[in-house]
């Protein structure tokens, strides 16, 4: 089995952001044996000024998708024919700004279940229970909220259980046969350009799913607010990543940021 992650990138990425980017793949590099990781730095050709979702309504923001995604779908689909190959079992995808993660997600992901579209909760830093991506996440026909109660029926934190999905975005697995068997990017009204291939999942027998127990972090690009935001956060958001072995046979990957007055720490073998 081999993981092909992919991470896109924008080639006009900040310094920063880039830096932070690059230490959470380097981190999960030296973690995994089964993954080929690609960073592709092609331009996805959006325009500027086209942004998602962040202080927008949603009818602002469904015009801007509009815009947004058939390039993005574009992107996704040359990336999945440039560097998909036989010995790929599946595809992950990692946004270039999801910037805290598990170094053994793409593993993870696949141990619980690896017959499904399955993403983690992506989230954004320094608020505390923000969903990022609330029209990528949907289900039963509605975006996500961005604070909980995320989705109808679905409890916070559901015992860190799979809950099914119509779609899921941002930071995903995919199995690679989805791909192989018809599933491309596209662009379907009022949603982002995932949906296509998970409906084409659908289709073929896949699972659609989240994982409740486990999350990623997501740049916090919306400042305090966001759609419909009901929190704020005025102070800028500090962040440091800081890897170290402590002699135990295990690598430590440490996000120094205040959520809330606590600190997330991602262990990995």
């Amino acid at each position: 089995m081999s993981i092909l992650v992919l991470i896109p990138t924008d080639p006009k990425m900040g310094a920063e952001l880039c830096y932070r980017s690059y230490e959470a793949e380097r981190c999960m590099k030296e973690a995994c044996g089964h993954i080929d990781v690609v960073r592709d730095f092609r331009d996805g050709g959006v325009e500027a000024g086209v942004r998602g979702i962040c202080g927008r309504t949603v009818a602002e923001a469904v015009a801007d998708m509009g815009r947004r995604i058939p390039a993005m779908a574009a992107l996704r689909n040359a990336l999945i024919e440039a560097y998909l190959g036989d010995q790929h079992s599946h595809v992950m995808w990692i946004d270039a700004d999801v910037v805290v993660y598990d170094p053994l997600l793409p593993g993870k992901l696949v141990q619980r279940d690896s017959g499904a579209v399955i993403a983690p909760m992506v989230k954004t830093q320094g608020v505390k229970d923000r969903l990022h991506d609330l029209a990528g996440f949907v289900r039963g026909g509605k975006w996500a909220r961005e604070f909980p109660p995320w989705w109808d029926g679905v409890e916070t934190g559901c015992g860190g259980g799979l809950v099914e999905m119509d779609c899921v975005g941002t930071c995903y697995l995919v199995p690679a046969d989805v791909y192989r068997k018809g599933g491309r990017y596209g662009h379907i009204e009022g949603y982002t350009e995932h949906m296509s291939v998970c409906r084409r999942a659908k289709e073929l027998g896949y699972r659609v799913e989240v994982d409740m127990g486990l999350s990623v972090f997501h740049v916090n690009d919306c400042g305090g607010s966001g759609v419909r935001a009901h929190r704020n956060r005025s102070e800028p958001v500090r962040y440091s990543m800081r890897v170290c072995d402590d002699g135990d046979g295990h690598t430590d990957a440490w996000m120094d940021e205040d959520v809330d007055g606590e600190f997330i720490k991602y262990k990995g073998h």
